[in-house]
């Protein structure tokens, strides 16, 4: 009974997807050819596109979550009691606390550093799960396309079944940035500790550390 019900689950969400990208396609995409959806959103639904889509293709760019915790805090917060906020964050549409104290803004405020490392783990984790469709998901670090451009998008675009061209490669060069790489080193021990908590288990496996 379970096993069935699953299944019936897993059609019910694998039919919502595939309207989902039928109408991003007729509104967004005015082209009959390939295109890609970046959303932050969709890592958490990765596992349905694939399976909805058998063709489709996913890139999972991973950047060190030391770095990805700086470059959030800047960004709004909203929705804090959104279910799938609280899903992206914690992995759990049910959580009402961090630490021991009730979420607020002035909680979220106040452990901002931590919350935005936690939200990195739980999105990796969830995009790990491509892993699982070998054929169909690549993995790269964002590291690496920042430091060998050019080896690093070979390697994508032969995933992606596009032509590399030469004067791709020539603006990868020129363009490629490595100076947003290592922000973090400029906070101290004691700013990294419940951070590297948190966070650090996942930065060891992908080898940040």
């Amino acid at each position: 009974k379970y096993e069935k019900q699953n299944f019936i689950l897993k059609k019910y969400y694998q039919r919502l997807m595939r309207k989902c990208i039928e109408e991003y396609h007729k509104n967004e995409i005015h082209s009959n050819e390939p295109f890609g959806w970046k959303l932050g959103l969709t890592t958490f639904t990765m596992p349905v596109v694939l399976d909805s889509f058998p063709n489709a293709k996913v890139l999972h760019i991973i950047r060190d979550g030391r770095d990805i915790m700086l470059s959030r805090l800047n960004s709004r917060i909203e929705g804090i009691s959104d279910p799938v906020n609280k899903i992206m964050l914690f992995g759990d549409e049910k959580a009402v606390d961090f630490r021991g104290e009730k979420l607020t803004r002035e909680i979220i405020e106040k452990y901002r550093k931590e919350l935005e490392m936690l939200h990195w783990v739980t999105s990796v984790k969830y995009g790990l799960q491509g892993r699982k469709y070998k054929n169909n998901y690549l993995e790269i670090r964002y590291e690496d396309m920042c430091f060998k451009p050019v080896e690093t998008f070979s390697e994508v675009f032969d995933f992606l079944g596009i032509q590399f061209l030469e004067s791709t490669k020539e603006w990868l060069k020129r363009n490629a940035r490595t100076d947003r790489i290592g922000k973090w080193k400029a906070l101290s021990d004691e700013e990294m500790k419940i951070p590297l908590e948190i966070g650090g288990e996942l930065l060891r496996e992908l080898g940040y550390i």
